[in-house]
């Protein structure tokens, strides 16, 4: 399954849809949404905050704040032990966070998809964040939840994925990053070191062309084939497309 991969090169225009826009191949969240999620969406009360980047925000403070320890390390687990690991016991790398983002998110209401980033090639080294559509300012917005990190250029205007790119481009004097959880750990205790990362691998940049995480964690073939396949969604269901 693995190199059954579909990986199309695109222009950056290709990736400017919206949610009321969706490209017809993209492979959407459809059906019910995870009884599961649906309460921790409600416990915290997601609804009553007033914008979804507060929602954002706050999903991943849960998510990084939960635990007194965070340990990074792969979980391979199906969504709800993903989530339990995560919050529990400080487990997860950004595959799982972005995971289980992805899945509170969409229990909220909330429009969301993946970018991801190569330093091998697109061969499997790299790294994965989520992105929100904001409601509220029709605007897509980056969140690194592993890292504990989102990016800006004015005070108070988080930037969207391809904005952050191409402010690294340019080399942008502008740019800053700000921790979405000022009480749990951030990246790099040494920011230069974080630029440098994310500096690294930006002509391997690439969209994974799905969120259907509740899809992907009911599947059979996934369930039969064991840890190696769950809570690797976007590998191995939604096709990849190449950004730029």
């Amino acid at each position: 399954m693995r190199n059954a991969l579909l990986l199309l090169e695109s222009q950056p225009s290709d990736f400017n849809w919206t949610p009321a826009n969706v490209p017809t191949d993209f492979r959407q969240a459809r059906g019910a949404v995870d009884p599961f999620f649906l309460e921790i969406a409600q416990k915290l009360k997601l609804d009553a905050l007033p914008s979804d980047w507060d929602r954002a925000l706050a999903i991943s403070s849960h998510l990084l704040g939960s635990s007194p320890v965070l340990n990074g390390g792969a979980v391979m687990s199906d969504l709800h032990g993903t989530y339990q690991r995560i919050v529990d016991k400080g487990d997860g790398y950004c595959g799982d966070f972005v995971d289980v983002f992805v899945a509170i998110s969409l229990a909220a209401g909330i429009p969301v998809r993946a970018w991801a980033f190569a330093f091998d090639g697109f061969g499997g080294d790299g790294h994965i964040w989520a992105e929100i559509w904001n409601r509220q300012l029709h605007h897509w917005q980056l969140v690194d939840v592993f890292n504990n990190y989102y990016f800006f250029e004015e005070p108070g205007a988080p930037l969207a994925a391809l904005e952050f790119r191409q402010a690294l481009m340019q080399k942008s004097t502008k740019l800053r990053l700000a921790p979405l959880h000022s009480g749990a750990r951030v990246g790099w205790i040494h920011e230069e070191k974080a630029w440098t990362y994310y500096q690294r691998g930006l002509d391997q940049w690439y969209l994974w062309w799905g969120n259907d995480v509740f899809t992907y964690d009911n599947a059979w073939w996934v369930r039969r084939s064991g840890p190696a396949c769950l809570n690797n969604f976007p590998r191995f269901i939604s096709g990849l497309r190449a950004g730029c």
